[in-house]
C-alpha cells in the first residue's frame, strides 16, 4: 500500500534553486567562501523541505 505525498507548490519547488543561487552569489561572489560548503548548505535546505513534506530515505526507493 502506498501513501500519496502532497506535491509542493511552485514557490516551494523553486525555493531550493533560489537558495542555491543566492548562497553562491553572496557566499562565493561577495565573501569568497568555499563552494562545497555552500552547496552542502543548499542540499541540507532541500532535504529539510522534503522531510517537512513527509518524504524520508525509505520513501525514495533507494536501498
Amino acid at each position: 500500500m502506498t501513501q500519496s505525498k502532497p506535491l509542493p507548490s511552485f514557490a516551494l519547488a523553486i525555493a531550493p534553486i533560489a537558495v542555491m543561487f543566492g548562497l553562491l552569489a553572496i557566499g562565493y561572489g561577495l565573501f569568497g567562501l568555499q563552494i562545497e560548503a555552500l552547496l552542502l548548505t543548499s542540499a541540507t535546505f532541500t532535504g529539510f523541505i522534503a522531510y517537512k513534506m513527509g518524504y524520508n530515505w525509505d520513501t525514495t526507493g533507494m536501498k
